[in-house]
């Protein structure tokens, strides 16, 4: 899947695990990929 048209929308965040970074919607509590909690 490309990501070149990806956009980052107010509100959305980044996994705070290292390992894992992916980006969140900012509807999410946790991240969709790692389940890790959302810093907010």
């Amino acid at each position: 899947m490309s990501t070149k048209n990806f956009r980052v929308s107010d509100g959305d965040w980044i996994c705070p695990d290292k390992k894992c970074g992916n980006v969140n919607f900012a509807r999410r509590t946790s991240c969709n990929r790692c389940g890790r909690v959302a810093v907010m």
